[in-house]
């Protein structure tokens, strides 16, 4: 949902997240709301074109509209449940422990379905 400070324009965005609103020349700021579960705004950086130009509330600074198109106001979003910084440090030593303790695990289980199997075929006979 996508609307400006006062309320005066509400827009949902489409399928492709595009919006768009025909305001007269002035002054404006665009709130940018209803994030999926666990999404958040994305840092605001300071280039227009290829960046979140809402802070992490989802507002953006005034818009100065005059007499064009303003096709760069955008805000990007993410979702924290792939934010990987939260579990690990990052450390390549971190990420090879944890790999091999999960072979080590799925060994282990798989030699004890095994080791069971014989079991089970060893009181059939």
């Amino acid at each position: 949902l996508v609307n400006d400070l006062y309320g005066v324009n509400t827009r949902d965005t489409n399928v492709t997240g595009h919006y768009s609103f025909f305001v007269p020349d002035g002054n404006y700021s665009i709130r940018f709301s209803g994030l999926p579960a666990n999404y958040i705004f994305s840092p605001k950086g300071n280039n227009s074109a290829n960046d979140s130009d809402a802070n992490s509330n989802g507002v953006t600074d005034i818009i100065s509209v005059s007499g064009a198109d303003r096709l760069d106001i955008d805000v990007g979003i993410y979702c924290t449940c792939l934010d990987t910084e939260s579990r690990s440090d990052g450390s390549p030593a971190l990420n090879t422990i944890s790999a091999a303790l999960m072979m080590l695990m799925t060994l282990m289980i798989g030699l004890f379905f095994v080791r069971r199997e014989e079991q089970l075929n060893r009181n059939e006979r």
